[in-house]
């Protein structure tokens, strides 16, 4: 085999992500992620909330919002909750006219 790579997409067995996460092969899995936390005061509880009472599963943290840094309090609060950042390049703030 010297001289041929081997292509791991290949030679790996087939998994779904359902299992990569803990459930059966057969599970069908509803993963709800909370948009816009950070957004305003609002939504951050209406985040927290839905997810220790497990309507949602995880949240996507806008940095460049007005209350982002709340919600990085809420965060650290509560490390059991899973969150991933939402890619924001700018933000449009209410005093802006803008549409948010």
């Amino acid at each position: 085999m010297e001289g041929h790579a081997i292509d791991p997409a290949v030679s790996a067995p087939l998994v779904r992500s359902s299992e990569l996460l803990g459930f059966p092969p057969d599970a069908r899995v509803l993963i709800i992620n909370l948009d816009d936390f950070g957004m305003y005061h609002a939504i951050n509880a209406a985040a927290l909330h839905s997810i220790k009472e497990g309507i949602a599963s995880s949240c996507s943290l806008m940095v460049p919002c007005p209350w982002a840094l709340h919600a990085m309090h809420l965060l650290r609060q509560h490390p059991e909750i899973p969150f991933g950042i939402h890619l924001t390049l700018f933000a449009i703030r209410p005093t802006t006219g803008g549409g948010y």
